[in-house]
């Protein structure tokens, strides 16, 4: 099968992966995919998937070889985005003058004006209803168009989800290269913090702008108006803006940049354009949360989903349907709560008071609970029926509760009222902090009883929702797509993700790893179990600080920075057991005798200082002392994933121990004899392990990124030796891996590679 793609030849493992991928798209079946770091992944995806689009496409078109009506409805479409260009200037110069009345308008209400925005009012559907108003009317109301086009089937989409938002920015640079970029359009969806231009809620906490904006343009939505109070939100304007995100596939800061020129909202303008888009890019949140999917409009039902970056995704899941309250959290809501029914309760309506005082009911339940916590008691845990069984709220209907706090924008109103009338009482941060907290606790005790715990910290004082069972929540999502990928460079073990993610999906999910491009010349790597004076080394919790363990593991380190080149990047299973080895090497003379060959970096605490120590780490390799650097970095930490150590930055890779979390958490005890539980015997031991391994991966893979890129990996423990532990190493560097008898014999070895590529 050829696939169009940007470069003159695609490697071997690509056109694998591809194939691979193309088949599970075209059979409807989800699937595990693992492809290195460093092997294209991202160009492999978007190639496979957008190949398959396009096809899909013509098999509905009906006629695979009329390409002229494609030609025909490009023109069409270019023709269409001519004629709105051609309107902007009228239309903005329009905006410009309803903004001067907008502004006149607001500043005669902060003048005068009174505190009806703060009342709640809600009645179930009435907001979201509002909503999609707005949207309907960015479909089909324009009264300045005579050029609008008819209603069109809904296509079918690629939906690619990752991390981070500068993973989402590397996504579309690497879309650009390709010849999709000309053929199809893309669209990445982002919330409103992201997008949103609007000069007076854009730099609000992130937590308040969802809620700032949906109250802006709920309120005379609901009373039929056509025109909302943000002037952003303009039909035509957003006609225009959606146009141009088809047309112009752009990253995030683009979009948000062009709203600001056009004075259009970049956030509906996107929701706009993604409902027509071949390929949309977003966030993981926005696939994971079903709150996030409606508010950015999301349609899963019948698209393929393409997960990336997927090695954490099952803890993404967790962390995003779990929730912690305080003590101190859930009396600031309660006094919150108490004084706005106070100040607010004769101008209510019935049906708001009544879910005032439920609410308030419950939380003064929490805060009994927590008032009389011992802390000199142990932890505890409970399931979510004990739990609201003991604090007597298993008679409130939490889930229409929850339905009410989202709906009035509770958490706003509440801060409006701190800022309007109890400035001088308590700061306006505390109580929003702690709003958001218990909203996000009350969503969590909605879930079945069955998929969490409720842990109760006495010392704290403190209770937390832990979800257990992320395949329910995920399930929403295997269940509407026609299909769901998992791409990562480190999937092992996959029947890891196939129980936690895809339980009801049995014989339908696929599973795919390719080797490296690397050549095996250009890989050395080595199970390290004893060091130069030929003591074991053993970094066990109760081995790990001994004096033998700390000289020979200064040795060691002392011998390596000898031999390699460049730079070395050095893991330590946390930043206590590094900060104790360095103190070692300090007190034993082995860093001064490091420093000798190579300048010393160590991984920052504070995420703002990590650019500034990779910069410095950089120039010391560049520069032409030829003395090179070593970065002593945290397996976990944050250098230790998203971050290409390639080329002269890493041309050799130490791990030191094993990363396993503390046995004796008590979280991740409730979790292991869960999965014990409901996946058998052992299976609790094994996703301790894989904790474990997942994260030695991650931090092996930020070396060799490219074919021609050459490096050593030394893994510092003779425990790297199981059968077990050796087996979730990626396949393409287990079948590499040497264990020499000596740490002289690996010395050697580490010698003539270094001189191979030296020569070469």
């Amino acid at each position: 099968m050829q696939f169009p793609f940007p470069f003159a030849e695609p490697y071997d493992c690509q056109i694998e992966f591809m194939t691979a991928l193309y088949e599970a798209l075209e059979a409807g079946r989800h699937g595990i995919f693992e492809s290195p770091t460093g092997t294209g992944k991202s160009l492999s995806i978007i190639c496979a998937a957008l190949h398959w689009l396009q096809n899909q496409e013509k098999k509905q078109s009906g006629d695979e070889t009329q390409d002229w009506v494609k030609d025909f409805a490009d023109k069409q479409r270019q023709e269409e985005y001519q004629l709105v260009e051609e309107k902007r200037k009228r239309i903005v110069k329009k905006a410009e003058q309803s903004r001067a009345k907008f502004v006149k308008r607001r500043l005669d209400r902060s003048v005068d004006s009174d505190d009806s925005e703060l009342i709640v009012d809600f009645e179930v559907e009435t907001r979201e209803k509002s909503v999609e108003e707005w949207i309907n009317c960015l479909k089909d109301s324009d009264s300045d168009d005579d050029h609008d086009q008819t209603d069109r089937e809904h296509p079918i989409q690629v939906i690619y989800a990752t991390r981070t938002h500068s993973q989402i920015r590397q996504f579309m640079h690497e879309f650009i290269k390709t010849p999709f970029y000309s053929q199809c359009s893309c669209v990445p969806l982002s919330s409103r913090a992201h997008l949103c231009v609007h000069d007076t809620i854009r730099f609000l906490k992130p937590s308040l702008i969802n809620d700032a904006c949906l109250d802006m343009i709920s309120t005379t939505a609901s009373k039929g108006a056509k025109k909302s109070r943000c002037e952003f939100l303009t039909p035509s304007l957003q006609k225009i803006m959606a146009a141009y995100s088809l047309q112009h596939p752009s990253d995030l800061e683009d979009i948000q940049k062009k709203g600001v020129d056009l004075r259009a909202c970049s956030y509906f303008g996107s929701r706009l354009a993604a409902q027509t888009a071949q390929l949309l890019v977003v966030p993981y949140s926005a696939i994971l949360s079903d709150t996030i999917r409606k508010s950015l409009g999301l349609n899963l039902k019948g698209n393929v989903v393409i997960v990336d970056e997927a090695h954490n995704l099952v803890e993404a899941v967790n962390d995003l349907y779990s929730a912690s309250l305080s003590l101190a959290n859930a009396t600031k809501v309660r006094d919150a709560l108490e004084k706005y029914l106070a100040k607010y309760h004769s101008r209510l309506k019935l049906s708001n008071t009544i879910q005032l005082k439920r609410t308030i009911f419950v939380v003064q339940a929490l805060v009994r609970f927590l008032e009389q916590l011992n802390p000199s008691n142990p932890d505890r845990i409970m399931s979510v029926n004990d739990f609201t069984f003991e604090i007597q709220i298993d008679n409130q209907n939490l889930w229409e509760i929850s339905t009410w706090i989202e709906g009035c924008s509770l958490v706003k109103k509440l801060v409006g009222f701190f800022e309007k009338f109890m400035k001088n009482e308590e700061s306006v941060d505390k109580p929003m902090e702690s709003l958001i907290n218990f909203k996000a606790f009350f969503i969590a005790l909605t879930n079945s009883d069955q998929d969490g715990r409720i842990i109760v910290k006495a010392e704290t004082p403190s209770i937390r929702f832990m979800l257990l069972n992320p395949a329910n929540a995920f399930s929403k999502i295997t269940s509407e797509a026609r299909c769901v990928i998992l791409a990562g460079g480190t999937m092992q073990p996959y029947q890891f993700y196939s129980q936690q993610l895809f339980p009801g999906c049995p014989g339908n999910v696929g599973l795919f790893s390719c080797g490296h491009i690397v050549p095996p010349a250009n890989v050395s790597a080595f199970i390290v179990a004893s060091g130069p004076t030929k003591s074991n080394l053993t970094f066990t919790y109760s081995q790990r600080s001994l004096q033998t363990t700390l000289l020979e593991l200064g040795r060691t380190l002392v011998n390596l920075v000898s031999i390699a080149p460049d730079g070395i990047v050095c893991f330590f299973p946390s930043y206590a057991y590094e900060a104790e080895v360095v103190l070692s090497l300090q007190e034993n003379g082995f860093l001064d005798r490091i420093r000798a060959r190579k300048v010393v970096f160590r991984e920052p605490r504070e995420s703002s200082d990590v650019q500034s120590t990779l910069d410095e780490y950089t120039l010391r390799i560049h520069s032409k002392s030829g003395k090179g650097a070593i970065l002593f970095c945290v397996v976990g930490g944050k250098m230790s994933e998203g971050i290409n150590f390639s080329d002269e930055l890493a041309r050799l890779v130490v791990v030191v121990g094993m990363p396993y979390a503390n046995p004796n958490e008590f979280e991740l005890q409730e979790r292991m004899r869960y999965m014990d539980a409901t996946h058998g015997q052992g299976s609790g031991e094994q996703y301790f392990e894989t904790l474990c391994m997942r994260a030695v991966n991650q931090s092996i893979g930020r070396a060799i990124r490219h074919r021609a890129d050459y490096a050593a990996i030394i893994l510092l423990d003779e425990r790297y030796r199981r059968p077990r532990v050796r087996q979730q190493i990626p396949s393409w560097l287990r079948n590499r891996i040497a264990e020499p008898a000596s740490f002289g014999e690996a010395y050697g070895a580490l010698a003539k590679f270094y001189r191979s590529h030296k020569e070469s």
